[in-house]
C-alpha cells in the first residue's frame, strides 16, 4: 500500500481487510514511516507493562519516558482516564481489569501521547456499546489523524466517521 495515500487522505481513514491481509504489517509500516505516530496494536494486553501498581501509573509511562513534568503528567492522565471512562479505576491494579477495561487502558496509554497520527488496529473489538462510544468520543475530539484498521467498516453511527459505508 502507498503510505502517501494515507497521508493525503482525510482526518479519519479506514483500512478494512480480511484476517491475514496485512493490517498489522501496515500498522508497523506507518509507525516506521510517519512522523509523530502512535499505534495501538490489536492485542491490547501488549500495551500494558504490568510493572506499575495502578491504572493511572500505567497511563503515565509514555509521558514519563518523554520527560513530561509530573504536574502536567497528572493533569493529562486524569483527563484521559475520565475521557476513556477509567477514572473510577485509576487506583486499581491493571492485572485485575476486564478485557474491555484493558482495551480502554491500552487506548488511553497510546492516545495520551497526543501524536499527529493515531493508528488503531481493531480498536472497538470486545468493547460494549458504551465503551465504544467513549473511545469514539475521544477520537472525535482528538486533533490527530486517525487510521482505523479492522476487519469490518466502522459505520457512521459509531461517531468516529461522518460518511456512510462504501457501496
Amino acid at each position: 500500500m502507498d503510505i502517501g495515500l494515507i497521508e493525503r487522505a482525510g482526518r479519519v481513514v479506514q483500512v478494512v481487510g480480511d484476517s491475514g491481509s496485512g493490517l498489522s504489517l501496515l500498522a508497523r509500516h506507518l509507525h516506521e514511516r510517519l512522523p509523530r505516530v502512535a499505534v495501538m496494536r490489536q492485542d491490547a494486553v501488549s500495551h500494558v507493562s504490568y510493572l506499575r501498581a495502578t491504572v493511572v501509573e500505567e497511563v503515565c509511562i509514555g509521558l514519563e519516558q518523554r520527560g513530561v513534568p509530573r504536574a502536567e503528567m497528572q493533569r493529562r492522565a486524569g483527563e484521559m482516564l475520565a475521557r476513556a471512562g477509567l477514572d473510577g479505576l485509576a487506583e486499581r491494579d491493571p492485572a485485575t481489569l476486564s478485557g474491555g477495561e484493558t482495551r480502554r487502558l491500552a487506548f488511553a496509554c497510546v492516545a495520551i501521547l497526543e501524536p499527529d497520527t493515531l493508528v488503531l488496529d481493531d480498536p472497538f473489538a470486545g468493547l460494549d456499546a458504551a465503551s465504544a462510544r467513549r473511545i469514539a468520543g475521544v477520537l472525535r475530539e482528538s486533533a490527530a489523524r486517525v487510521v482505523l484498521l479492522g476487519h469490518q467498516y466502522v459505520e457512521a453511527r459509531e461517531g468516529v466517521v461522518e460518511d456512510e459505508a462504501p457501496s
